[in-house]
């Protein structure tokens, strides 16, 4: 249980309380997206509503998971109840969070990259989902496909802010390049307990950085 063992003892919950928060983010992006796209019937709204609702339920997930993992933790029980208890609950939940987290990633690739073909796209998506579900180590293989499709996505946000030049295209620019490289710490984190911090630190800056865009754009 990589969250548990790497973490620091005293960023245990704090750690979910900044899901619940990126959730609130995502589920609000996700409701204006929607609201745009109803008012200019513009699918890349659409997609863009679809990717953060499934970034939003992630995150509760996680989130949920991580909370329950841990108050198991803190009951008075042996180590050996502690770890029947938790091993599936953790295993399950992180299953479905990376689920919903690609799906979403895939979403905003066929916005980045222009797909039309709907058996591309689902030929991608279902390789992408098996080559992280099938994986020996899970973990390490989510956070390798989550750093390779942001990559694209971050350069598709970077194309966008060069060609605009606005202050909320470059802002949403520099917030997928936190949260590219907030996944990219993510893989080290058997390396220091603080990695695993650090981790969510650029994830946090990079969905405060999202939810400022959201604000000013609802003020235009």
């Amino acid at each position: 249980m990589v969250v548990i063992a790497n973490s620091p003892q005293w960023f245990l919950g704090v750690d979910s309380a900044l899901e619940i928060l990126f959730f609130f983010i995502a589920l609000g992006i996700a409701l204006f997206s929607m609201k745009i796209y109803r008012y200019t019937s513009r699918k890349r709204f659409l997609f863009f509503h679809l990717a953060f609702l499934f970034m939003a339920v992630s995150f509760l997930v996680r989130s949920v998971t991580n909370l329950f993992i841990y108050y198991q933790i803190k009951k008075d029980i042996s180590v050996a109840t502690k770890l029947a208890a938790v091993s599936n609950i953790y295993d399950m939940g992180f299953l479905i969070h990376i689920l919903l987290m690609l799906t979403a990633y895939m979403i905003l690739i066929a916005l980045s990259l222009e797909l039309r073909d709907i058996r591309v796209i689902t030929l991608l998506f279902l390789m992408v989902i098996l080559a992280a579900v099938i994986a020996t180590n899970t973990y390490t293989v989510y956070y390798v496909i989550s750093v390779i499709l942001l990559a694209y996505i971050v350069n598709h946000f970077r194309e966008n802010a060069k060609k605009l030049g606005t202050k909320t295209s470059k802002a949403v620019f520099a917030a997928f390049s936190l949260l590219l490289l907030s996944q990219g710490v993510f893989l080290f984190v058997h390396m220091h307990p603080y990695m695993y911090l650090l981790g969510h630190l650029f994830q946090a800056m990079a969905y405060g950085m999202l939810f400022i865009v959201f604000i000013l754009v609802r003020r235009l």
